[in-house]
């Protein structure tokens, strides 16, 4: 089926829409039709007109609207149902795991209460189709066995991880007790333009500064890298698939590259 075709005229309000992936999301779903509110890190509702985007500044003018607040204060809850959306996109979290080795409240506070406030205002609102949680890969851990599948344990291992595993599971728990139509999607390691922090422009970034990658052990450690643009199809599909409310979906490439090999790639 299309992800696409199904967006024209819905109204569709995207949390963290000045993010990495909230920014590409948000523009994409603007090029389909989709009429956006972008929540967005601020203190008050404000227009369109006052609010410089970050990232995505120059698709304010084609913005239903644009509404800032802090995803972790219960005050957001009326803001959201006020947007009556049909579908939300919920991504605003605090991403970048080493910040949550030294602000694990500020992180739990942001990942979870604020989901917690997104979950509570989709209580009330009357014509909504879908929510999409992101989640994480993780969630998950170590892997204890070849291929992480969605039955894989979680033993997620940074507060960050921890975060985003109860999230994911008071996601799950609302979709059960109030058969809220959510889908989770727990995306692998995601890069493209626009991505500051994780590995890749890490590395990019020290190469072209003229220092050598810097390289854990003997690199041998591999994750799952998947391109923006691809990730964005798993986001349109978790937002319009009929099959996708009340399931929790991994994707990935399936292709595991290690450190070292990431760290010569991007140096050839």
């Amino acid at each position: 089926m299309s992800t696409t075709s199904s967006w024209k005229g819905k109204r569709v309000l995207v949390t963290g829409a000045e993010g990495f992936m909230g920014s590409h999301l948000t523009e994409r779903l603007v090029e389909a039709g989709a009429r956006v509110t972008a929540f967005v890190r601020g203190t008050s509702h404000c227009g369109t007109s006052e609010y410089q985007l970050k990232n995505i500044d120059s698709a304010k003018t084609r913005l239903e609207g644009l509404v800032a607040g802090d995803i972790a204060s219960p005050d957001i809850i009326p803001l959201i149902k006020k947007q009556n959306p049909e579908v939300i996109y919920h991504l605003a979290a605090i991403a970048y795991v080493p910040y949550s080795f030294d602000h694990p409240r500020e992180v739990f506070r942001a990942n979870v209460e604020g989901t917690l406030n997104v979950l509570d205002a989709c209580l009330e609102i009357p014509k909504l189709e879908r929510v999409v949680v992101t989640s994480s890969s993780e969630v998950y851990g170590p892997a204890v066995r070849d291929s992480i599948d969605e039955e894989h344990p979680l033993n997620p291992t940074s507060p960050y991880a921890a975060s985003k595993a109860a999230a994911d599971r008071y996601a799950h728990a609302y979709c059960t007790t109030y058969k809220l139509p959510i889908a989770i999607i727990r995306p692998f390691n995601y890069y493209g333009p626009r991505h500051v922090y994780d590995v890749i422009p890490k590395f990019i970034k020290q190469i072209l500064s003229g220092k050598p990658p810097t390289v854990y052990g003997d690199g041998s450690q591999s994750r799952d890298f998947v391109y923006v643009d691809d990730m964005l199809e798993a986001f349109l599909i978790m937002g319009s698939h009929p099959a996708a409310a009340g399931n929790t979906v991994n994707f990935g490439t399936h292709d595991h590259v290690t450190i070292k090999d990431l760290a010569e790639k991007v140096i050839s």
